[in-house]
């Protein structure tokens, strides 16, 4: 006798309404990371997240800005003289109300923003790297290396068979110029990240190299914060030769553009670094 009671979902999604209805529409503040974040029609959509000190996803939820708080909270940012940052990777302090329907599950609606996380917490931690890499002296004598106009002896550090490596591949193949591409397999993401690109960039060191870039393509942030690890960051700026970055995430690339590490889509003798949009700015 089969004695298995089956629900349709619905009475499933409207029990968890009814539970959740008290909570619904009551205004709390929030402190969470933006990631996957879209502007479409005037309104904001991403996930809040929040992540361990190993850049590991602890929590998420969706998150939208309706576009008359939009601009609401932007007039007020603008008021103090503040961009409102919605970049992924910002840490942001919203005000949000918990919002929930059968059809699209758990959300918050953001109602306000708090001007003191503007910059957010991943630009207070660049401002901290900053300043220990000023104090010992590491941020200009990388950039100064001397850089042949058509370097030839290329080291990469990246993910093998990523789509990132296919591109940089590609590019260089359709330049029509001879190039010693010496390949450092590390993972770019995950909690081994750290350990693996300190480890390819000391197999780089043994080689007489001209240029080494660290690729790494992909919007999300939150693998990127392993790359801003003083271990890696030192070990970066201290190479014997020009160390540059090639990072999708748009405060990476504020990050290293700052000391002229980062890859804008320079050229070499006419060919072009920016292989599908890769390395755009």
């Amino acid at each position: 006798m089969n004695d298995k009671k089956f629900f349709p979902l619905s009475k499933i999604t409207d029990r968890i309404q009814a539970i959740l209805q008290p909570s619904i529409g009551k205004q709390f503040w929030v402190k969470a990371e933006i990631s996957s974040g879209r502007e479409r029609g005037g309104s904001f959509y991403c996930d809040l997240v929040e992540t361990n000190e190993n850049a590991a996803v602890i929590a998420k939820i969706r998150g939208t800005v309706w576009s008359r708080d939009l601009a609401r909270i932007r007039k007020q940012f603008k008021d103090s003289n503040l961009d409102l940052k919605l970049d992924d990777g910002t840490v942001v302090g919203f005000q949000c109300s918990l919002q929930y329907s059968p059809q699209y599950g758990l959300s918050l609606q953001v109602i306000d923003a708090d001007p003191a996380f503007a910059l957010g917490e991943l630009e207070l931690k660049k401002q901290q790297i900053l300043a220990q890499l000023t104090k010992e002296g590491l941020l200009e004598p990388n950039k100064k290396f001397y850089v042949p106009v058509l370097p030839q002896r290329i080291g990469v550090i990246t993910s093998m068979g990523s789509a990132a490596y296919s591109d940089f591949l590609k590019t260089l193949n359709s330049s029509q110029f001879g190039f010693k591409v010496y390949m450092a397999d590390a993972m770019m993401q995950g909690n081994q990240t750290e350990r693996s690109v300190l480890h390819a960039l000391d197999i780089l060191e043994k080689l007489k190299l001209e240029l080494v870039i660290l690729i790494r393509g992909g919007l999300s942030k939150q693998p990127v914060s392993q790359f801003l690890q003083p271990t890696v960051l030192i070990i970066v700026f201290k190479f014997y030769c020009l160390t540059m970055t090639a990072f999708q995430q748009r405060f990476m690339r504020l990050f290293f553009g700052e000391f002229g590490q980062h890859i804008q889509g320079f050229k070499y003798y006419g060919f072009h670094l920016g292989g599908a949009g890769l390395f755009s700015p």
